[in-house]
């Protein structure tokens, strides 16, 4: 099945969406680790799922642009290779969520690993 010019350029915007999600999570656990004090050892099981994952969009945003260059232009565009592809510059709604699940579940974990100072 080949996709048109449209649904290449659609995928990719998904998957650019997917990716800076993505990211943000990763920068967003590093800092809330960093600041209460977690050690990053008991991140590393998601923070490698994550890298994982990016590298994956990566290679598949990388795919989606060879194959624009070749796809068939859809109805009212015009043809031709080269195109460039439009960048997400705002996070989704759904990248914005997983962030903010992110920051709950660093927020959580470091007040847990953070020892108990007495007043008195």
């Amino acid at each position: 099945m080949t996709l048109t010019r449209e649904e290449l350029e659609d995928q990719s915007a998904k998957y650019q969406r997917q990716l800076d999600g993505l990211r943000a999570y990763m920068k967003e656990l590093r800092e809330t680790a960093e600041k209460h004090g977690t050690d990053e050892s008991l991140l590393e099981e998601d923070l490698h799922e994550a890298e994982h994952n990016v590298r994956y969009y990566e290679s598949e945003l990388g795919r989606i642009r060879k194959e624009i260059g070749g796809a068939p232009a859809a109805p009212g565009q015009a043809g031709g290779g080269g195109y460039a592809l439009p960048s997400a510059g705002k996070l989704g709604v759904g990248a914005l969520a997983l962030v903010a699940i992110g920051f709950a579940a660093g927020v959580l974990l470091g007040d847990r690993l953070k020892p108990r100072r007495g007043d008195g």
